[in-house]
């Protein structure tokens, strides 16, 4: 399997989104999807834009795995805000900002 199809499984897996799905929202047969993966073939450009907006990845992320400058973790925090509803994602942002006027960022990690 090439990197995008790793990096587009490692995303589906995360969502908790079956291949079937991938496959009605980009109106694909499922042996398409299957092709992807077992002969390593990447999905046209029109799909990959696609795929990004349905994970709300850069097509950049999709393609090379960089995400204009997001480590990792950065990334996933996104990820997990994004599958939040409003509720949830008020009270993170509540939180986000308790943790930082508590605690500073340096190398010390102090707490105020």
């Amino acid at each position: 399997m090439n990197d995008v199809l790793k990096r587009i499984e490692i995303l589906r897996i995360e969502n908790n989104v079956k291949a079937k799905d991938i496959c009605a929202y980009l109106e694909i047969e499922p042996n398409t999807y299957s092709s992807w993966k077992n002969r390593n073939r990447t999905p046209d450009p029109n799909n990959i834009v696609r795929l990004a907006e349905y994970f709300n990845v850069s097509t950049d992320f999709l393609l090379t795995g960089a995400e204009h400058g997001l480590t990792e973790d950065q990334r996933k925090v996104v990820r997990m805000y994004e599958s939040l509803n409003d509720e949830g994602k008020e009270l993170l942002l509540e939180y986000a900002e308790f943790l930082s006027a508590r605690y500073i960022k340096n190398s010390e990690a102090q707490v105020v």
